[in-house]
């Protein structure tokens, strides 16, 4: 039985069929556990559940996970936010300076780039440390690549944290971020620089990349990761 596992955010799980639908049709079964607005804790705590609770290891699988921005911290609640693949309700909201379940003096206080970058380089070497160790095909990709710019990750105005861009640009984590994003783990580029090459989104209507631009990215990753 070859298996597709999907994770990530609404670049993933959207109104319309996204990369993760279009790649799902190519295998016997399909999960996509995206979550809109969710970010890279999430992610890797939903394959580490999947890996934990539900692998077989009588079937041949494929994980490829999309990671949101560096600007999103995920935590689990009760009853209210984005319900997850687990049956339990995660805040989700996107970026950390644009919603709801933040308020500026958490962001002051607490929030600082450097702490979620270094979750997301342990979240990507432990995935493929588990990848060696249960048997299955990884890869993974960006939303936006996090030092591009001055976006972290993500194509969205980040205002007063652009002051820190500066700080995570030249730390050890944004170097290491680098270095890993060359190996045969990483589909390059991310979803949104390629989709950036066109002009076929109305950027007034949706900043998501239409479903045909996820179709097109879907044949690349088939074509040059999958064959």
């Amino acid at each position: 039985m070859k298996t597709l596992i999907t994770t990530g955010c609404s670049y993933t799980s959207y109104a319309y069929d996204t990369w993760a639908t279009y790649l799902g049709k190519s295998y016997d079964s399909h999960f996509n556990f995206g979550r809109a607005g969710s970010g890279p804790r999430y992610s890797h705590t939903t394959i580490c559940d999947y890996l934990r609770f539900n692998y077989n290891k009588d079937y041949e699988y494929t994980f490829i996970i999309q990671w949101s921005s560096l600007l999103r911290v995920d935590y689990r609640t009760k009853n209210k936010g984005t319900l997850g693949s687990d049956g339990v309700y995660w805040s989700a909201g996107g970026q950390v300076n644009n919603n709801g379940n933040f308020d500026n003096n958490y962001i002051k206080k607490y929030f600082n780039v450097i702490d979620t970058a270094s979750d997301l380089l342990q979240y990507i070497e432990h995935l493929i440390l588990l990848s060696k160790h249960y048997n299955f095909k990884l890869y993974m990709l960006y939303m936006f690549e996090p030092w591009i710019e001055n976006f972290f990750g993500e194509p969205c105005h980040v205002g007063s944290l652009i002051k820190q861009y500066k700080e995570f640009s030249n730390s050890r984590y944004c170097n290491e971020l680098k270095n890993i994003y060359d190996t045969e783990y990483f589909i390059r580029p991310s979803i949104e620089k390629f989709c950036l090459e066109n002009e076929e989104r109305d950027f007034n209507i949706d900043f998501h990349p239409t479903t045909n631009q996820h179709k097109n990215y879907a044949d690349i990753i088939l074509k040059e990761y999958l064959s």
